[in-house]
């Protein structure tokens, strides 16, 4: 659900899971271990997803995916 949200938005889906993370606060370093990828790998996605979302900053990025996440409504058991 989560990685067909972000992708809606025009993400890929490497682009979607790096986004993620970013939304977790981990650095590039950090989400370059995780996904098993190159640091320089993950500053390009980085570029990609800040061109996509129309934002200059790292920080504005996350506030935007986190924003799409709670927008999602959740469904609870009654």
């Amino acid at each position: 659900m989560t990685l067909t949200l972000l992708t809606g938005l025009g993400l890929t889906r490497r682009e979607t899971e790096v986004a993620l993370w970013l939304a977790q606060g981990k650095t590039n370093a950090e989400i370059s271990v995780i996904l098993n990828i190159g640091v320089r790998t993950v500053d390009k996605h980085l570029e990609h997803i800040l061109d996509k979302l129309c934002v200059e900053n790292r920080t504005t990025a996350a506030i935007q995916i986190v924003r799409a996440l709670a927008a999602v409504p959740t469904f609870e058991k009654a």
